[in-house]
């Protein structure tokens, strides 16, 4: 999971804001997890949360509820929203693909997250992305790259 717009909470206001952010979603996080979970930072506004047992229709499903809470936020100082781009991944999805083992599972989750992102932001991504989810963030991609080069 990663935040968007934390960046300019920083940048704009200053880092004891971000601070507060951070503890703002932990405390979403938290409750949408309800215990039945882990939470770990990764790094500045990346985050992972591992639900044993959870399938994942479930687990995307919890993905949703903590997505909709960050959501929920009020803007950080009245101009920033954050939310959250959040990409799922399962060991019961088609292991063929995936592989079963944990760095696979957090490479998968990560690359359903950056579709998420690529596309719209503030949105769940199940790993593995519809064909058409991947194309709509690769188009993206690219569209971004040329307004950078302009």
């Amino acid at each position: 999971m990663d935040l968007d717009n934390f960046k300019q909470v920083n940048d704009e206001h200053v880092h004891s804001e971000g601070d507060k952010c951070l503890v703002a979603v932990v405390a979403c996080i938290s409750a949408a997890i309800s215990r039945k979970g882990r939470l770990y930072r990764v790094g500045g506004d990346e985050f992972c949360i591992l639900l044993p047992n959870f399938s994942s229709p479930e687990a995307a499903a919890t993905a949703e509820r903590v997505r909709a809470s960050i959501d929920a936020l009020e803007p950080f100082k009245g101009t920033t929203k954050v939310t959250a781009s959040i990409g799922v991944a399962c060991s019961d999805s088609d292991e063929e693909k995936l592989g079963g083992d944990t760095e696979s599972l957090l490479i998968a989750a990560d690359e359903a997250m950056y579709v998420s992102k690529r596309m719209t932001r503030n949105r769940v991504t199940t790993w593995p992305p519809s064909e058409a989810d991947l194309k709509l963030a690769q188009d993206s991609l690219e569209r971004a790259k040329k307004d950078r080069t302009r």
